[in-house]
């Protein structure tokens, strides 16, 4: 082997080895530039809240994520950065294929998480529609990212519940290289899914959910796929408001875009950051607190979301942001389902009722609604419940018999509010003293007892006593007197 070929192969090793060493000392560099991502002060919270499997797989992401956009020239290199970040801490790979893409889409959009949002829909054509060709993928997102109803759209999301035949349209339009009619048709489909929440809405304007109570039957309600049936934000609220009274949890009495969509005086933000002032008054050691967030722009009823805040070192952090699946129907009964479930694992909800306890933690059909359905009646039932702090009868035991006797406070005179006082309370201590009894009672010691019919006739309206009677399963042929005597001669019907 002549003595040139021997100089230029240890060339070539030395130089192996050079780059070797050179590859080591940058990923030395690429892996403390991620670790003092991780580490800055507002990023803390949340890496201290994940788990471990979730922070491994993040910063494993960033790291291959920082290495590929280092190379990238075109874009600053703290930009460059930030971009790996973003979408290391959302799982999303860059290849070194994407680098075109995240120039061409940053030179129109600076927002950085617009542009993670576009690399997820990238991935998601790529699992979903393989055989379609990549370049009409990137000429059709293009153009749906530059519209600005699906410009913060997430495809995974959007068509997680559609039909078989709703991906193969969208994919014939692909394949067909006609990405402007596909656009076209995902607008439509948007404007009717408006349409439908908008004839929703109209038609919740008088039919809250614990005014239906008396009137159907909870199999129906379950089961119901109407329009009145999905859950507006006064149906939710009324069911979720008892974690209110936790000092350290807190569900918002309205919801996030209810003032600046339908009145236009405040952007959404400036919203959110007014009711967790207003929370922070009433509570000041508050936890959590639980926005609920409508998505639909036009200030209709539409997909429900959630957004849970948490107090930490005097600042409010998102914490966790709940997205349920569905459009417009089932979220709001997912997300009381999920809020319940929060406040339950934080002991800040504990008078659930046992079998709703136990639907929180287990899935099947429509348990959503049932929970739903189950906890607004009781809410109600609630509510109708009247505690008596002051008694009105006393039982006196004489004898063989129990006689009840009326507590009178109203008399003519002081001095007969003091007598009376004093044979009140011999009368509850068992008539210790017969005579006060008697001369106060007569001589038999015996009053009027009114009927049942009586008590009842006096004490509750037409409406209260027919309720009750239907509740023992007496029908609207029964008047009362004969419900009486059907229940004092052994039950009702």
């Amino acid at each position: 082997m002549s003595s040139n070929s021997l100089k230029t192969k240890d060339t070539e090793t030395r130089r192996k080895e050079l780059v070797k060493r050179l590859k080591a000392i940058l990923l030395d560099e690429v892996d403390e530039l991620v670790l003092n991502l991780f580490i800055q002060e507002n990023e803390v919270p949340y890496w201290e809240h994940s788990n471990d499997l979730r922070v491994q797989q993040e910063f494993k992401s960033t790291v291959s994520n920082v290495w590929v956009m280092l190379s990238c020239i075109t874009i600053q290199r703290n930009i460059a950065i930030q971009i790996a970040f973003l979408c290391g801490k959302s799982l999303v790979e860059i290849k070194e294929s994407d680098i075109r893409l995240v120039v061409n889409f940053f030179s129109s959009n600076k927002e950085l998480a617009h542009l993670v949002i576009f690399l997820q829909n990238i991935n998601f054509f790529e699992d979903f529609y393989p055989t379609i060709s990549r370049h009409i993928v990137e000429k059709f997102l293009f153009k749906l990212h530059k519209n600005d109803v699906f410009k913060t759209t997430r495809l995974d999301k959007h068509c997680l519940d559609w039909s078989p035949e709703k991906h193969e349209t969208l994919k014939l339009f692909l394949e067909h290289k006609c990405c402007k009619r596909a656009l076209k048709w995902l607008l439509d489909l948007e404007e009717e899914s408006k349409k439908f929440i908008s004839n929703q809405m109209n038609s919740r304007a008088n039919t809250l959910l614990k005014d239906q109570l008396k009137d159907r039957t909870r199999q129906d309600f379950v089961k119901s796929n109407a329009f009145d049936d999905a859950l507006c934000f006064e149906d939710i609220f009324y069911v979720l408001k008892r974690i209110n009274d936790c000092p350290i949890a807190h569900v918002c009495d309205s919801s996030i875009s209810k003032e600046s969509v339908l009145h236009g005086t405040e952007t959404m933000e400036e919203t959110c950051r007014k009711l967790l002032k207003e929370v922070l008054e009433t509570k000041e050691n508050i936890q959590h607190a639980y926005l609920l967030k409508n998505e639909v722009e036009e200030g209709v009823m539409g997909h429900w979301t959630v957004m849970c805040y948490q107090r930490l070192k005097g600042k409010w952090t998102l914490c966790q942001y709940f997205n349920p699946s569905g459009q417009g129907f089932r979220c709001g009964d997912r997300c009381i389902k999920w809020i319940f479930t929060h406040a339950l694992n934080q002991n800040y909800v504990n008078n659930l009722p046992e079998d709703i306890i136990s639907k929180l933690f287990s899935g099947g059909n429509n348990i959503e609604r049932q929970i739903t359905w189950d906890m607004t009646e009781c809410t109600k039932q609630m509510e109708d419940y009247v505690e008596v702090s002051v008694p009105t009868y006393i039982m006196a035991d004489e004898g063989e018999m129990v006689n009840l006797l009326p507590i009178d406070v109203e008399e003519d005179s002081e001095d007969d509010d003091e007598d009376s006082s004093t044979e009140i309370s011999s009368v509850s201590s068992s008539l210790e003293d017969y005579d006060d009894f008697e001369s106060e009672f007569g001589s038999d010691g015996w009053l009027y007892i009114p009927t049942v019919m009586e008590v009842l006739s006096n004490s509750f309206t037409q409406e209260e006593i027919r309720y009750m009677m239907e509740k023992h399963g007496f029908g609207p042929t029964v008047n009362l007197r004969e419900a009486i005597e059907k229940m004092t001669s052994g039950g009702s019907n």
